[in-house]
């Protein structure tokens, strides 16, 4: 393949994963909705879904890194930052389509973060609610003591 058809192919697995992690980003506020909703019964298929689009993006970026390696070596540069330098039509859309994926992976990683946040909040609040429960317990123990004794049903008449 020559130089430009693979900065060709690679804007094209670039587009791909712009969209896949579009729907990612979609999902990522899904999963923020649900969370602060209470539905947390749909967050297991959010993740599923979300899972499928990452690996995908996973696959494209084996795709990309073969296809960098290839140009890497056909131009002998050492960067892509180097790319420019050889005027290839298809460079500067590549490297537009680069900077809006970064700039997705940084809302989606502030979502993430804010996401994990309320997870915590929530497992703190349950295991809150666990340790009361287990002192309710106690004091009621304390109060009104179990029986261990059982009282005898049978009587004996041979006395």
């Amino acid at each position: 393949m020559e130089a430009a058809e693979i900065v060709q192919k690679l804007n094209e697995i670039s587009l791909k994963k712009l969209e896949l992690i579009r729907e990612i980003l979609l999902y990522t506020r899904s999963e923020r909705d649900a969370l602060t909703s209470d539905r947390l019964d749909d967050m297991q298929t959010l993740l599923d879904e979300k899972q499928l689009r990452m690996d995908a993006v996973d696959k494209l970026d084996e795709q990309f890194a073969l296809l960098t390696d290839r140009l890497k070596s056909s131009l002998s540069l050492s960067s892509l930052e180097e790319l420019p330098k050889h005027h290839l039509p298809g460079v500067k859309e590549l490297k537009e389509v680069v900077s809006q994926i970064h700039q997705l992976l940084g809302e989606i990683k502030e979502l993430e973060d804010e996401n994990i946040a309320l997870v915590k909040a929530e497992m703190q609040d349950t295991r809150d609610k666990i340790k009361q429960a287990e002192n309710f317990k106690r004091v009621r123990g304390a109060y009104k003591p179990v029986n261990n004794n059982t009282p005898s049903y049978f009587f004996d008449t041979k006395k």
